[in-house]
């Protein structure tokens, strides 16, 4: 499977398989999806060995699909290539907050979370991985009855994008 993106069109090439036999299935070819990190779409069937459309977020998992054009429950598990961004310039995260946060033995750690931006809009759907290490152990949350150090990493996915960034927690 082949991908390439220009002018706003994506064009997907396959080397094709061959089946004869035409049915009460209607014609054989191709079921092409595309999964953009958070939902899968059909684009839809073709006889051919290649496809185009138009789009303006290329940027993600291209799935083809031998098929029946009448019977999309006789089809094969099919071929599958990620297309991805050549950047990560249009993801930014951000801590709400400072990135540094001293505090007294038992004194409350309040969560301020992150900003995340795609193509500078608020996102609220990305996926977020948070990891939190005490003196440099994975811990499951932050404890203030302990002098010590914690780092936060959240590592944040949206579509094909990904980025990371820390916190520090300081208690003495």
């Amino acid at each position: 499977l082949s991908i390439s993106y220009n002018d706003d069109k994506v064009k997907l090439s396959w080397t094709g398989v061959t089946n004869n036999n035409s049915t009460q299935f209607g014609d054989f070819g191709y079921d092409l999806y595309f999964n953009d990190g958070i939902e899968e779409k059909y684009l839809g069937f073709t006889v051919k060995t290649s496809y185009e459309y138009e789009t303006k977020e290329p940027y993600g998992k291209y799935i083809v699909k031998s098929s029946y054009k009448n019977n999309k429950t006789v089809q094969s598990s099919g071929i599958s290539k990620t297309f991805n961004a050549p950047n990560n310039e249009d993801l930014e995260i951000s801590l709400i907050g400072n990135s540094t946060i001293k505090l007294n033995l038992n004194e409350p750690y309040i969560e301020d979370g992150l900003n995340i931006l795609y193509k500078k809009e608020l996102i609220t759907k990305a996926k977020t991985v948070t990891t939190i290490k005490f003196n440099e152990e994975t811990v499951k949350d932050i404890k203030t009855d302990i002098a010590g150090s914690y780092v936060i990493e959240y590592k944040v996915t949206y579509k094909t994008r990904e980025k990371t960034i820390t916190r520090n927690i300081i208690i003495n």
